[in-house]
């Protein structure tokens, strides 16, 4: 999809402020870089689920979603449970993804990972995988939505996510 037409779709859409050439071009400015699969999913989500125009800021979150979708929290555990079994703590960084790297950094670290109990892993865990997943697109949001393809957050990593 163009900027072009995700503009004119989102012109359709009742919102505050009126639509104008500024509020255009602002919009226009945020979605020209993105992938036009990207801006297709995130324009055609939200003409379909929002009553109202969304923010940038809201079509940047839809995006995304499709892109890098979070594991569940069982496929995350799992992952890092393998992890943890495989590798020595000095070299689990190294066959990790970026997201599971954020999460042992989240749960304080490979060494401490190895040291929780069932209980406090299972207490710590949820909000950890949150923070992980924020944390990485924070770094690397940009890019994926430029990009357009889905990325692999879990898994053993390619050479592109080792070098993200």
């Amino acid at each position: 999809m163009t900027t072009e037409t995700a503009l004119n779709l989102l012109a359709t859409m009742p919102g505050k402020p009126e639509w104008n050439g500024d509020i255009a071009e602002f919009y226009s400015l945020h979605l020209a870089d993105w992938h036009p699969d990207t801006r297709r999913r995130a324009i055609l989500e939200a003409t379909a689920t929002c009553q109202f125009r969304p923010t940038v800021a809201e079509l940047r979150e839809v995006a995304l979603k499709h892109i890098a979708p979070l594991p569940s929290i069982g496929t995350l555990r799992e992952e890092l449970r393998l992890l943890i079994l495989f590798h020595p703590a000095a070299q689990r960084a190294r066959h990790a993804t970026p997201l599971m790297r954020d999460l042992a950094d989240e749960l304080g670290g490979w060494h401490e990972i190895g040291m929780l109990d069932t209980e406090e892993m299972d207490r710590r865990f949820p909000k950890a995988a949150g923070r992980a997943r924020e944390e990485f697109l924070a770094r690397n949001a940009t890019k994926l939505l430029a990009e357009g393809s889905q990325k692999q957050l879990t898994g053993t990593p390619t050479k592109e996510l080792i070098a993200a």
